[in-house]
């Protein structure tokens, strides 16, 4: 009496938990900081960017700096 759907569900929940798990997704310590390095400093550039372009927009406004 097993429920077809729920055989499926689990069958998909399954494949998609193995995804980055094993020696296949390891990687040194160095390579994984230098990962994350990289997708900090392209969240901090784009920050930066748009800071810039919020104070040069206030004070082209008139409205003075903040």
């Amino acid at each position: 009496m097993s429920d077809p759907v729920h055989d499926y569900l689990s069958a998909i929940g399954r494949k998609g938990g193995a995804a980055g798990r094993g020696p296949a997704k390891a990687r040194p310590r160095e390579q994984a900081q230098a990962a994350a390095r990289a997708r900090w400093g392209k969240r901090k550039a784009r920050s930066v960017a748009r800071t810039l372009q919020h104070l040069v927009g206030c004070s082209v406004s008139g409205r003075g700096d903040k």
